[in-house]
């Protein structure tokens, strides 16, 4: 009677079946059937994810899987595409997008560059980690007048705050003004960089993107630095609770991004297939930093 009894319950609760469970499979490209790598994969409406590597392999494991969850997959170069978890056979394809990339005609000249949001000399404080979510966080830069004379982004200077050397994929949007959110990628490739050891302090990543050509939109751009779930950005964490003073070990992804504290807000962050923008409200409460809000520490570095 036990046994039978036992049959029952489980067929009852098939989501309890499909609980703890491994989804493996690999991202290819729909046109080529090459594969994808550095594609961030995550459960639909949960922080449950992970990255394909470099031959476009995935796994994701977790107690809170159901036939009834959809994976969804995000690449540069690729459309968002999410399909739920009974359909999937394996192999998922994901679509390539068209790109109009604007010829640019290049004359000698004198180089000259500019910087945008000048860091060197503000402070710059740690504060944005990830834990195991697949996200970008990114800072939105306005177009302004002076930015007439030097058009070309050449370099990107992202700081950190690393006690290991992080792996990042840089995502770069035009924005959409009135819509308020980033709307297209300006490049349709990885760009791939790694992080300084900085224990101590907060340090700029240099980031190369000349060879790109990219023309600061009128609208301003967004930048963006994507979180790669992959073992080689994994570290170790521990916390302890201040009320009772227990100890738990979490595991944290590189890189930690260095913030500064500004009058205005450019913070947004992509997380389960949206854009938010936590610079809508005051982030900082109490009544020195009231008013203020945390912006990711990157710079940028303009050139004619």
């Amino acid at each position: 009677m036990k046994k039978i009894t036992y049959i029952l319950i489980l067929l009852a609760n098939p989501i309890i079946l499909l609980g703890q469970q491994t989804i493996k499979g690999k991202i290819i490209d729909n046109d080529t059937n090459e594969p994808i790598p550095y594609v961030n994969i995550w459960v639909k409406n949960t922080n449950i994810g992970t990255t394909s590597s470099l031959q476009g392999v995935f796994s994701i494991r977790s107690d809170n899987l159901s036939d009834t969850c959809s994976i969804v997959c995000s690449a540069v170069g690729y459309q968002d595409t999410s399909i739920a978890i009974k359909n999937f056979k394996n192999t998922l394809k994901l679509s390539p997008v068209t790109y109009n990339i604007e010829e640019v005609a290049v004359y000698p000249q004198k180089k000259r560059t500019f910087i945008v949001n000048d860091l060197s000399d503000k402070k710059i404080g740690g504060g944005i980690m990830n834990d195991t979510t697949p996200l970008i966080e990114g800072r939105y830069f306005p177009y302004k007048p002076d930015y007439e004379n030097y058009p070309y982004i050449e370099k990107i200077l992202i700081y950190t705050h690393d006690a290991k050397r992080g792996k990042l994929n840089l995502r770069l949007y035009s924005f959409d003004t009135l819509k308020v959110e980033p709307i297209k990628e300006l490049v349709s490739e990885n760009i791939i960089a790694k992080t300084k050891v900085s224990i101590f302090k907060t340090r700029p990543t240099v980031i190369d993107v000349s060879k790109h050509k990219i023309k600061f939109p009128e609208n301003g751009i967004l930048i963006g630095v994507e979180w790669l779930i992959i073992p080689e950005n994994t570290y170790k964490v521990t916390h302890t609770y201040a009320d009772s003073k227990k100890k738990i070990v979490k595991i944290h992804y590189a890189p930690d991004l260095g913030a500064t504290i500004d009058k205005q807000g450019y913070r947004y962050i992509y997380k389960q297939g949206n854009w938010h923008n936590p610079s809508a409200e005051p982030q900082i409460k109490g009544s020195k930093h009231s008013r203020k809000h945390f912006n990711p520490a990157i710079s940028l570095i303009l050139t004619n």
